[in-house]
């Protein structure tokens, strides 16, 4: 990026913001996650709705409508171009956007689900009872429950192959959890390993 003179406008960018904010502003309450699921934008709002737009004309397709509480977290998987969505209502449910349906749903361990991430076949959850909580998405059970013991878990970050996991806390930490499994097994398999 080149650097802007003062008081250079960015005309994109500037109609780009209005367009956005004038088209998504129908969501009552905060807009507190947001997602792109093929060409598509999703958002998630405090109103319990997941509102789906399109990525050129930001034109709303669909509402996708299910959660008993304010949708905390969304992410999507490119490769099944399933939309995940984690709300105050201790679920996440699983959606197929093109059909505006939900395929499946969720239940987290009685806490709200306030953080999501998928990669490697497993969806992980960050809930408000401070849990980081892996699902296979094979089977959708719980794999494995991680405590922060550092509040609620409001943001992670995970490696494509899920040896570190990253979250962010209310507490004002960082924690990160690393799988010595995964890394021995990729190191078994490049031929590192003893």
């Amino acid at each position: 990026l080149l650097p802007l003179k003062k008081k250079e406008p960015v005309a994109g960018l500037v109609k780009l913001q209005r367009e956005w904010i004038d088209k998504a502003s129908s969501h009552r309450g905060y807009v507190f996650s947001v997602a792109t699921c093929m060409d598509l934008v999703c958002s998630a709002g405090g109103d319990g709705i997941i509102k789906v737009w399109d990525s050129k004309t930001f034109a709303l397709k669909k509402k996708l409508v299910g959660h008993r509480g304010g949708v905390m977290a969304l992410c999507s998987d490119p490769c099944t171009h399933e939309l995940f969505s984690g709300a105050t209502d201790g679920t996440v449910r699983v959606w197929d956007v093109k059909l505006a349906a939900c395929k499946r749903t969720i239940v987290a361990f009685g806490s709200d689900v306030l953080a999501l991430a998928t990669a490697n076949g497993a969806l992980v959850m960050g809930e408000g009872s401070g849990a980081v909580s892996i699902v296979c998405k094979k089977t959708w059970e719980v794999v494995r429950v991680l405590r922060s013991e550092g509040g609620a878990v409001h943001s992670l970050a995970i490696e494509p192959n899920l040896s570190t996991i990253v979250c962010g806390t209310t507490e004002g930490n960082m924690l990160v959890f690393i799988s010595p499994e995964v890394s021995r097994k990729e190191e078994e398999e490049n031929g590192e390993g003893a």
